[in-house]
């Protein structure tokens, strides 16, 4: 008696019927992504999914972009701090890990841009702001060092995002 035995697809073809899965259920974006240095190697790999893990344990129901993820002193404090951006129906959000990634982030929700058409860069801070943005921003201090957030969708002005030394919080300006 004979038997039919249903031939599996390569793991190639899974992993690839997988992620066009994923893409169109809206877990992977078509065009959010963070434009950086290239993040090939295994240890960015891991960092990648601990940033990840941590955006998910401390703002849940997200869906965070792990190639998104771009590291700088942000707060010029002389540490490397992460950032990773995620995208609901409605709104961007990015996290910012300034106290390691055991620690709860700082938030920053964005309405205006669209979620679907989401970058996140880091940009440099060695400008000066009032010439720059058109008016004095509150606690922003010039640095050839620190970085800054970008926030844009190429359809409107973007967001910078800077530390507000006055107030120890992120601030931002369009342009």
């Amino acid at each position: 008696m004979s038997q039919d035995i249903p031939l599996q697809k390569p793991k190639l073809l899974q992993d690839r019927d997988n992620q066009e899965r994923n893409i169109r259920i809206g877990r992977e974006p078509f065009k959010t992504h963070a434009i950086a240095e290239p993040k090939t190697d295994d240890t960015n790999a891991e960092q990648r999914i601990a940033v990840v893990g941590a955006a998910n344990k401390y703002v849940p129901g997200i869906i965070w972009h792990s190639e998104s993820v771009i590291s700088g002193d942000f707060t010029c404090r002389g540490r490397i701090e992460q950032a990773i951006l995620g995208i609901t129906a409605q709104e961007i959000m990015v996290v910012v890990f300034i106290n390691g990634l055991q620690n709860k982030p700082e938030v920053l929700r964005d309405k205006v841009h669209t979620p679907a058409d989401a970058e996140l860069t880091i940009e440099d801070l060695d400008y000066d702001a009032k010439d720059r943005a058109g008016v004095e921003l509150e606690g922003f201090l010039r640095s050839k060092v620190c970085k800054g957030l970008n926030i844009a969708d190429n359809h409107v002005d973007s967001f910078h995002v800077y530390w507000n030394h006055k107030d120890s919080q992120f601030n931002w300006w369009p342009r």
